[in-house]
């Protein structure tokens, strides 16, 4: 099994900050993310493409998150987000980059309240407790690229 190749902490246009590992070959990986804000947890997975060119590169990245909200109350509300990521980067050095880019983020709640969106509620709602909206990303990247 390979070992983990890169480690990243973001921040995202939904205000969560997240902890990933990714494992795989220099330009296909596997991922799974940790992340928190307030009163919520997102758990994700994913998998994605990294091509590089000189101290540049881009990623296009898939990932499925269960979103949670923490509380001691019966019964657990949770929201399932779909993000499709696109990132531009640049290394700084052999350990460390920084990144920004754009995402597509869909968003089911089928049953239960809402738990995250994005800033001044720009999306489109496409069913009862399904919502689509566009995002940013950015975060710094640490380990090999």
């Amino acid at each position: 099994m390979p070992k983990p190749r890169r480690r990243k902490v973001a921040r995202s246009s939904l205000s969560f900050t997240s902890m990933t590992l990714r494992s795989g070959s220099r330009r296909l990986y596997s991922a799974f993310s940790v992340g928190r804000r307030s009163e919520l947890t997102a758990v994700g997975l994913g998998f994605g493409s990294h091509l590089s060119r000189g101290r540049h590169y881009a990623e296009l990245e898939l990932e499925l998150l269960g979103i949670f909200r923490n509380s001691r109350s019966p019964g657990v509300e949770r929201n399932q987000l779909t993000r499709l990521r696109a990132n531009l980067g640049r290394q700084l050095d052999p350990h460390l980059s920084l990144y920004a880019g754009l995402s597509l983020n869909g968003l089911n709640a089928p049953g239960d309240p809402v738990l995250v969106e994005p800033y001044g509620n720009q999306k489109l709602r496409l069913a009862r407790g399904t919502r689509v909206w566009p995002g940013i990303t950015a975060g710094l990247r640490l380990g090999r690229q």
